[in-house]
């Protein structure tokens, strides 16, 4: 199980970042693939989501760092349940995708760009797509979960 979890992670942060590599060789204006709604477009994020803390790259790395240690001690304390390890890597591989930008290029490379009911929503990349939805599936788990013993 730990073999084939490492491997997930290991897949996953591959291709976030060969999927940054490729933004930015490549996509040196947006590009339009829905009108109105959805673009590439390479932006450098110096900051966290929605570009908070702009400029802070060392508070941001060890926030970082925490965050990483922090989901791998939940992940060894959590070893025998299947579905929240699955979770945590998902996770995982999003944290390093992005610490990786953070440590390497001192920003995140940011690609992402959805209108959503005329708001321009923030550049994002897959490694935040990875925590959002892992953290979202995380949560909905947990839930249940709960629901489940309490009946």
């Amino acid at each position: 199980m730990k073999t084939k979890l490492g491997s997930l992670i290991i897949i996953l942060v591959i291709i976030d970042q060969l999927i940054k590599f490729t933004v930015v060789k490549f996509l040196s204006e947006p590009l339009v693939l829905i009108e109105n709604f959805f673009s590439l477009t390479y932006i450098k994020n110096y900051g966290i989501s929605f570009s908070m803390l702009d400029g802070s790259r060392y508070i941001i790395l060890a926030v970082s760092i925490i965050a990483i240690g922090l989901i791998i001690y939940i992940m060894n304390k959590m070893s025998s349940e299947k579905k929240y390890m699955i979770v945590l890597s998902v996770m995982l591989a999003g944290a390093i995708g992005n610490f990786i930008d953070r440590l390497l290029l001192g920003y995140v490379i940011d690609y992402l760009d959805f209108i959503i009911f005329g708001y321009d929503f923030a550049i994002f990349n897959f490694a935040d797509m990875l925590l959002v939805c892992g953290a979202i599936i995380l949560i909905i788990i947990m839930y249940l979960d709960e629901r489940k013993k309490n009946e």
